[in-house]
């Protein structure tokens, strides 16, 4: 009898770790700040199961490959980001929310748009404050058919075209305060609508 119950203790003892094993391998919310911390570039070892990651008010100027594949949000306002790597998203594919204000994009606009094109599931996009005229708007807009709110405040546009949001198709709310727009040729909200 004391051998039956030593085999149950260890078959419910089994049981047990491998529940506490699968439990811990699961990917958990996570959120990570870096806020503020004078970094020249992104940490290295951060933890793949992160969400959530703010990198905001530092001082990173290139931004290279992001490893984390649990990533819904990331902040990088506030930086001196001037050169995004064309792997850099790649590995982002929960990505849905992406704040790259207040930085330099306005220089090396062909990379860093196509960097940008890799992140399909994107929704919210934030490149205010970057010095960016409309064609580099309309470069950074390619590829985003899931994005329904953008913010663009303080750039230098000047019009808004079809053009501009033709790959937009669920876009929803816009800001573009503090822009020269002179000139509208569309409803950016309302051009995919069925008449």
């Amino acid at each position: 009898m004391r051998s039956q119950t030593f085999s149950n203790l260890l078959l419910l003892w089994s049981l047990c770790y491998d529940l506490y094993i699968v439990s811990h391998r699961a990917p958990k919310f996570k959120e990570m700040s870096w806020h503020n911390q004078n970094l020249y570039s992104v940490p290295l070892g951060l933890d793949m199961r992160l969400r959530r990651l703010d990198l905001s008010n530092n001082f990173i100027r290139q931004l290279h490959t992001l490893g984390l594949p649990y990533l819904e949000q990331l902040d990088l306002s506030c930086n001196q980001l001037d050169l995004i790597s064309l792997g850099a998203f790649e590995k982002l594919a929960q990505l849905e929310e992406l704040n790259l204000s207040r930085n330099v994009l306005n220089n090396n606009i062909g990379s860093n748009s196509k960097a940008l094109q890799s992140i399909s599931r994107l929704r919210s996009l934030d490149i205010s404050m970057n010095g960016l005229n409309d064609e580099a708007v309309e470069l950074y807009l390619q590829n985003k058919s899931s994005l329904d709110q953008l913010k663009m405040a303080g750039n230098g546009l000047t019009k808004l075209t079809r053009n501009l949001f033709r790959e937009c198709k669920s876009l929803r709310v816009i800001n573009i305060e503090d822009n020269m727009v002179t000139q509208t040729m569309c409803n950016p909200l309302h051009q995919h609508s069925t008449s």
